[in-house]
């Protein structure tokens, strides 16, 4: 009992203990006075179930009352997704094989699994390859990729235990990313697409790009009128230096319908987000998770309003099917 105690003691003063930094950073940030802030980050809980980490990623302070209803948050959306999906029916994205069996047409390419391959096939793909690409899985939230180049390793033996060390999962034959990407990162990029598969009709919610640079992931979020990124990427939870505003993704109309083509395979989970790559020439699915990074979606800097509004409607849409 006493270790119990212990535990939720020492859960609500971490927990003090972040508001308290969090406070004192929207304090330098915003100029406010920290006791203003600490009552406005209870107030937005209360109100419209903004957690505190909500609260700084979306500069809730700033935020005018009229809009503060706006915002899918953590609380929100787990209230809704009773519409969108039922956890029994997940299984096809939480198993890698299932997911690879059902949409094996999409994928347009030879995967294979490092753990159910002999050594002797997999010395075969990297001497026939010479480069190879490698994912941690193709269910996960969020992929890990990277590129091996077997000339850089002193034998496939090398290589294996790089890729193994690194916990990737999957192998298949190098693809060059599209050039108007490698302009951005030479590290391999993911093009993220939300679909919302409401009755006959699935749409496009939301549109990014992500990829890996050390032990810190980026992401920037495109435009979909314009096919083009938008002002700065975030890394972390902070909006980065780097500029990538109206840098055109290629191929952008070809990667939403190849998404939109794949959530009309699994009507049972109507909000999915769909991984996937581009070459010069052609989209390919890498892999797909549930949505998790809406809130970034929703930051001040990209978005002007929330996304409660829209799913609002589409929920309404839904009960009436």
């Amino acid at each position: 009992m006493k270790k119990e105690i212990k535990k939720v003691f020492d859960k609500l003063k971490t927990h003090i203990k972040n508001i308290w930094n969090i406070a004192c950073k929207m304090h330098k940030k915003s100029g406010y006075l920290r006791i203003y802030i600490l009552f406005d980050m209870l107030w937005s809980y209360i109100a419209y179930s903004v957690n505190y980490d909500e609260y700084y990623i979306l500069s809730f302070y700033d935020v005018v009352s009229s809009k503060r209803n706006t915002y899918l948050t953590y609380k929100k959306h787990k209230r809704i997704v009773r519409h969108l999906y039922n956890k029994k029916n997940l299984g096809v994205l939480n198993d890698s094989k299932k997911f690879y069996s059902k949409y094996k047409e999409f994928f347009n390419r030879e995967i294979n699994n490092i753990n159910s391959i002999s050594y002797k096939e997999y010395e075969n793909i990297v001497l026939k390859n010479k480069k190879v690409m490698c994912i941690s899985d193709t269910n996960k939230v969020k992929n890990s990729f990277e590129n091996f180049d077997s000339s850089k390793f002193r034998s496939p033996a090398f290589m294996l235990e790089k890729i193994k060390k690194d916990k990737l999962k999957y192998i298949e034959p190098y693809i060059s990313c599209h050039k108007e990407l490698s302009k951005i990162t030479d590290s391999v990029v993911s093009l993220n697409i939300v679909t919302l598969n409401v009755g006959s009709d699935v749409e496009v919610v939301s549109s990014s790009i992500s990829f890996n640079e050390g032990n810190k992931t980026y992401h920037g979020f495109i435009d979909s009128e314009t096919a083009t990124l938008k002002k700065n990427l975030i890394c972390g939870e902070e909006v980065s230096d780097r500029v990538v505003e109206g840098i055109k993704i290629p191929l952008y109309d070809n990667a939403c319908e190849l998404a939109c083509e794949c959530a009309k395979e699994i009507k049972e989970v109507k909000e999915i987000e769909w991984n996937i790559f581009i070459s010069s020439k052609k989209v390919y699915l890498i892999g797909a998770s549930l949505w998790d990074d809406y809130i970034y979606y929703q930051m001040p800097e990209y978005n002007k309003i929330g996304l409660m509004p829209y799913y609002r409607i589409k929920l309404n849409d839904m009960r009436k099917i």
